[in-house]
């Protein structure tokens, strides 16, 4: 790795990967560790996480509903780019028996989108990584598709945190392969996500509460207007 790309991965250089340092070097590390001879990755962007799937990998498909994601796999000889809502690999993935080493979530970020990309992956891949954990609505639809799943699962493998656009961030895993319960040789963290979401929706009730007062306001200028227009009518 040279200079510049450990600039670019801790943010010390512009990148096109939207991501935090910490969750670039968490990916990385998995991906040497891994070596998945084939990834899927649901959600290409600006192609930065593609670029270390590429090399990493021996074969990608990425998915995004952008055709930018036509051009921008052009440079990476073993990425294929599927111009696509994310379900239709998947049914194709299901369908034809496809096997994935490593599935990529950073799609739809709806619970629903969310929801629906974890189902599907888990029915094909071995390891899934998914970004945006403590964005409330991901973390919701990821929770309800391991309902019942008896997978070994992290939330908090790169926790998220405030931004100021709201709350963000945050790298979960899941393995399929591994049981939910199993021994743990590291000492446990307490996930900050309860007490970072309740700031989280804090947040909200002041952009509702800063919104009304706004238009209340605006409602009041408007009457007084009127009344003053009606009062020199009069006169």
């Amino acid at each position: 790795m040279t200079e510049r790309h450990l600039k670019s991965l801790l943010g010390l250089e512009p990148s096109k990967w939207m991501m935090a340092p910490s969750e670039r070097l968490a990916v990385l590390g998995l991906l040497q560790t891994i070596m998945p001879k084939k990834a899927l990755e649901f959600g290409c962007a600006d192609a930065g996480l593609t670029a270390w799937l590429s090399q990493y990998s021996d074969e990608v498909v990425t998915v995004d509903i952008d055709p930018k994601v036509l051009v921008l796999a052009q440079p990476f000889h073993n990425v294929t780019p599927l111009c696509m809502t994310t379900q239709e690999p998947a049914d194709w993935a299901w369908s034809e028996g496809k096997h994935f080493d490593l599935a990529v979530i950073d799609a739809d970020h709806s619970e629903a989108g969310v929801r629906r990309d974890l189902k599907n992956a888990m029915r094909f891949c071995d390891v899934i990584v998914f970004h945006d954990t403590y964005y409330p609505p991901c973390r919701k639809g990821i929770l309800s598709a391991l309902v019942g799943q008896d997978v070994y699962v992290d939330l908090d493998l790169i926790p998220g945190g405030m931004q100021p656009d709201g709350l963000w961030g945050g790298l979960g895993i899941v393995i399929t392969d591994l049981p939910r319960i199993i021994d743990m040789h590291v000492m446990l963290r307490l996930s900050l996500y309860p007490w970072l979401r309740k700031l989280w929706l804090l947040d909200q009730y002041r952009h509702q509460v800063e919104h009304l007062a706004r238009v209340f306001r605006l409602k009041i200028r408007q009457l007084m207007r009127r009344g003053k227009a009606i009062s020199r009518r009069e006169d």
